[in-house]
């Protein structure tokens, strides 16, 4: 059965997205069109002791993730290099829902 969300995660992967470089650990080197953000993230180490971070999440439209896994990494547009650290879940039903990972940044 059809879900009212189907046709929203290509369409944001579309509007929203960028070229995202996917090097997987088995297999060629594929550049998709996927949504990766980086945001800012403040936390306390204790009393007077704030920290400033940094955190990355990548998407993937679920009708991708053929060879997508924990442990792959991927490359920005900007060339800075992430390891998919966790798969996270999502309540979208739709076929094409966008699939959050947490990313860590590596060095090369």
């Amino acid at each position: 059965m059809a879900s009212p969300f189907d046709g929203m995660g290509a369409a944001l992967a579309g509007a929203l997205g960028a070229p995202v470089t996917h090097l997987p650990a088995a297999g060629a080197p594929v550049t998709r069109r996927w949504h990766l953000r980086r945001y800012p993230e403040d936390f306390s180490l204790g009393e007077d002791r704030p920290v400033s971070g940094a955190s990355a999440e990548l998407r993937v439209p679920r009708d991708q993730l053929a060879g997508v896994a924990v442990g792959d990494r991927v490359r920005d547009g900007d060339g800075t290099l992430y390891r998919l650290a966790r798969r996270m879940e999502t309540e979208n039903p739709g076929a094409d829902a966008l699939i959050p990972f947490e990313l860590e940044e590596v060095t090369p």
